[in-house]
């Protein structure tokens, strides 16, 4: 039987690991900053004077016992500028 030192060499499903968590951490990194940079982008829109969440389109209904909003138009402007961004950011990675 052939014994081995394991200080001398470190088997690969270990490396795989460290490899792995390594980058997991990195990414996990990545979503919390841009996270922070949401958070700051909303409370700033927040105190500023646009009218995000009270736009033309958005619905409001008021009953006697229940209160429904879906800002529709607040959505879809979002999702506009958000893919606006997005495709600036791929187009100028290239």
């Amino acid at each position: 039987m052939e014994h081995v030192n394991d200080r001398e060499t470190v088997p690969e499903p270990k490396r795989e690991q460290s490899q792995a968590m390594s980058e997991l951490g990195k990414l996990l990194a990545i979503l919390g900053s841009i996270l922070l940079i949401v958070g700051l982008v909303f409370v700033g829109l927040g105190r500023s004077s646009l009218p995000l969440g009270h736009l033309p389109g958005d619905i409001y209904y008021r009953g006697k016992n229940m209160t429904f909003y879906f800002p529709l138009m607040t959505c879809l402007l979002v999702s506009v500028v958000l893919s606006a961004i997005v495709y600036l950011i791929n187009r100028l990675s290239r």
